[in-house]
C-alpha cells in the first residue's frame, strides 16, 4: 500500500485527544487537519501534529488539499 490516507478532525474533544496519538503512528495515515470553535485547542492541535486549523467544520471542507 503506497497511498496515504489523509485525515481532518472535526471537533477536538477528549476523544480525539485520546485517539489522535494513537492515528498519528500509523504509518499510511496522516492528519492533516482540524477543525474546532476553541482556539486553544486548534493551537495545541498545530503544536503538537502540525496540520492546518479551522474554526468550523464548513471552512476545514472547502479547504484546498
Amino acid at each position: 500500500m503506497n497511498e496515504i490516507l489523509r485525515l481532518g478532525f472535526a471537533g477536538l474533544g477528549e476523544a480525539a485527544t485520546r485517539v489522535l496519538p494513537e492515528i498519528v503512528r500509523l504509518p499510511h495515515v496522516k492528519v492533516t487537519a482540524a477543525a474546532d470553535a476553541r482556539p486553544n485547542a486548534l493551537e495545541t492541535f498545530r503544536d503538537e501534529f502540525g496540520g492546518a486549523t479551522y474554526r468550523s467544520v464548513e471552512e476545514m471542507v472547502r479547504a484546498p488539499l
